[in-house]
């Protein structure tokens, strides 16, 4: 997992510009580059792209798992967990970056390793599909660059290097959406529009489902998106699946 937004300026300093839809300045929360207590987050001198792995998890035979924080981003603080276990670091990291990784962090990939009686199966890599980020780029997906106007890239251990991009919708002042009110229409309260500066990892191989071979009985893995009936994107989930 990583943090899950972009503030537009890799300068070293991780900014909240939620509070700029309200009129207010944007809100340093990190001073990554001169605190020197990012040393995970802020690899390679980059404030996004940068993963931290967290500890596995098992999910039994006909069971399921559900890891949900009360009101957090992420469920990190065993505290404030509403269902499931909180996230953990085996490999650890600071106090601050736990505090970056609840309030703006999100999961990119899952890597998981199929047991069947004991048996080991396989192991799968998996990552969402970002249907409107290909074919263009278009839908306000915008590179993140550095200073001087490199791509910069995230590094997933186990794959390799990918771009990154972020949301950035140059009109809308919010990140809204009603299913009342669809297709952008300009006389409506709720155009539809994203703002939000979600970062994404641009893979081009397909990663949101593999076959599990060597079982006894074939099974597909998947991971899709789930979203709150109400308040759709902003509780969202990341959803993984056999069938």
């Amino acid at each position: 997992m990583g943090l899950a937004y972009f503030d537009g300026d890799d300068n070293g300093d991780f900014y909240d510009i939620s509070p700029t839809k309200v009129g207010n300045p944007p809100l340093l929360v990190a001073p990554m580059a001169t605190s020197g207590n990012y040393p995970n987050l802020y690899a390679n001198g980059h404030e996004v792209g940068n993963l931290v792995q967290m500890q596995p998890f098992i999910i039994n035979p006909m069971t399921g798992s559900r890891l949900e924080s009360a009101d957090d981003h992420l469920p990190v603080d065993p505290g404030n967990v509403k269902y499931g276990a909180n996230f953990d670091f085996p490999g650890g990291v600071t106090p601050q970056e736990e505090f970056l990784l609840q309030n703006y962090g999100k999961v990119f990939f899952y890597e998981v390793n199929v047991f069947e009686a004991g048996t080991f199966i396989g192991n799968y890599i998996l990552h969402p599909e970002i249907a409107t980020l290909p074919g263009g780029l278009g839908n306000h997906w915008e590179p993140v660059t550095d200073p001087v106007g490199t791509h910069v890239q995230g590094n997933m251990p186990a794959l390799g290097s990918f771009d990154l991009y972020y949301i950035n919708h140059p009109i809308a002042q919010w990140t809204e959406w009603d299913p009342n009110f669809g297709g952008g229409n300009p006389g409506s309260p709720y155009n539809n529009q994203c703002d939000s500066h979600e970062v994404v990892f641009h893979v081009p191989m397909p990663l949101q489902s593999h076959a599990i071979i060597g079982g006894s009985v074939p099974k597909t893995i998947g991971m899709g998106f789930t979203h709150h009936p109400f308040t759709l994107w902003q509780g969202s989930s990341l959803d993984l699946r056999t069938y």
